[in-house]
């Protein structure tokens, strides 16, 4: 059982959940796994074709080490993800199935994001404004107008 990995979003967080379904759907469909077996046979024969060209070995041990590290590391595996919306209180949107590579890279990201949008909040705020976080560019708009009015 892998953890709930959380997605921060600042608004159309619904659309970000259409989104990672079609992605989970992509990837659980049937053909994606006609197109994946596909993919090996022609990776196959290249490294034939390259071993033929090198005689060496290698060619087939680094196929296969970064075969089993993007596909079975990161595709194949699944992963749960919710995505919260920082602008819509309350709006958690879940989504199974999807790809831990994605997952993942959508996670760290947007956990990257988030704790520098709350910085940015925190270090630039105006007393009566409100956060860059609750209200997304309407924040930033409002502090570029201010920056021409500085001295």
């Amino acid at each position: 059982m892998s953890s709930i990995l959380p997605i921060y979003v600042y608004g159309n967080g619904d659309l970000f959940r259409e989104c990672f379904n079609a992605i989970a759907a992509t990837m659980g469909a049937a053909d994606f796994s006609s197109v994946t077996k596909l993919s090996i046979l022609f990776a196959g024969i290249w490294c034939i074709c390259n071993y033929i060209q090198t005689q060496s070995l290698m060619v087939f041990l680094k196929w296969m080490l970064v075969y089993l590290f993007v596909m079975d590391g990161l595709f194949l595996p699944t992963n749960s993800i919710e995505i919260i919306d920082q602008t819509n209180p309350g709006a958690v949107y879940e989504v199974d199935n999807v790809p831990k590579g994605i997952a993942l890279l959508a996670y760290w990201t947007t956990s990257i994001g988030a704790d520098l949008t709350e910085l940015v909040d925190e270090t630039f705020l105006m007393p009566d404004y409100q956060a860059y976080s609750d209200t997304g560019m309407a924040m930033a708009s409002r502090l570029v107008k201010a920056a021409t009015q500085f001295q």
